[in-house]
């Protein structure tokens, strides 16, 4: 390499980094200066997080209907377009969040799913939950990914479109 290119390649880098440092502190002014303090954003998550227990949505068992907040609305066009189209979900869990987090979405958005399967490293009937031959953790994810695609391949590649 020439003089000439060592000093194109420094001057290349000494503008990249000025750059980005500039464009995080304009970032921060901004933000800053538009009152944007992450206490008040965490409390405000806290304080929403907590309603859930009260959440109609959320809370299936206390009403009679299945989806109490669209009790009155037209759903002929959604079923029209279920026959028409068939959409398989599946969801990523672990057993910790079965009755937690997954049975939420089983009584809420997974209705409107053909076919609902949730893909974890333990059964669970009442989901119902498959049973991955992986194991649980961050660093399992791709496999648990891997196996959730194989199980759908080889179990429901013809329930869905």
């Amino acid at each position: 390499m020439t003089a000439e290119g060592r000093v194109m390649g420094r001057r290349f880098v000494l503008t990249l980094v000025i750059g980005i440092s500039a464009g995080f502190s304009f970032a921060y002014i901004l933000l800053t200066s538009a009152g944007v303090n992450r206490d008040v954003a965490w409390s405000v998550y806290r304080e929403s997080s907590r309603d859930l227990d009260r959440h109609p949505i959320v809370n299936v068992v206390e009403h009679s209907s299945d989806e109490p907040v669209h009790r009155d609305e037209d759903r002929s066009v959604a079923d029209e377009l279920a026959k028409r189209v068939r959409v398989l979900c599946w969801v990523m869990t672990q057993p910790s969040n079965h009755q937690r987090k997954a049975r939420h979405v089983k009584a809420t958005w997974g209705k409107r799913c053909n076919k609902l399967l949730f893909m974890s490293t333990a059964e669970d009937s009442s989901l119902p939950a498959v049973k991955l031959p992986v194991h649980e953790g961050r660093e399992y994810l791709w496999a648990k990914t891997k196996a959730a695609f194989r199980y759908v391949y080889e179990h429901h590649r013809r329930d869905a479109d």
